[in-house]
């Protein structure tokens, strides 16, 4: 089992974009993203390879809430009285860390047998990673 917190905010997989010559090509934003969460990944791995078994993953993406927002309404973020039920999807960010780790933790996301993930506000922004062979 491999577990590891990687201290940024969470950000959702972008779609692909496709110039005017024809040219398909990641996001900025996204691939920045990806680097940053295959380099923890590397580093929570270590020297052991890949696996080749099927994986249990769990993700959960912590969210700081609006600055905007009052000290009551922010405490009742925090204590999980409010979700973020809005934009990003939950999918998106969780595609986003699953084909970062590809080659790194697993040798491809289809590995993945059981996903459970959440999105929640918290202190900080992370992202809570754990892995496991099924």
């Amino acid at each position: 089992m491999i577990s590891f917190s990687i201290p940024m905010k969470p950000v959702a997989k972008g779609r692909p974009r496709v110039t005017k010559r024809g040219f398909t090509y990641t996001p900025k934003k996204t691939a920045d993203a990806e680097k940053i969460v295959a380099l923890y990944g590397r580093q929570a791995m270590g020297s052991e390879p890949p696996s080749d078994f099927p994986i249990f993953m769990d993700l959960d993406f912590a969210i700081s809430p609006p600055r905007s927002w009052t000290k009551k309404k922010t405490e009742a973020a925090i204590v999980g009285k409010i979700f973020p039920a809005s934009r990003p999807d939950l999918d998106n960010y969780c595609k986003l860390v699953e084909d970062a780790l590809n080659g790194i933790c697993y040798k491809d996301d289809s590995q993945i047998v059981r996903l459970l993930a959440c999105k929640r506000y918290a202190l900080r922004d992370n992202i809570f990673v754990s892995i496991q062979e099924a």
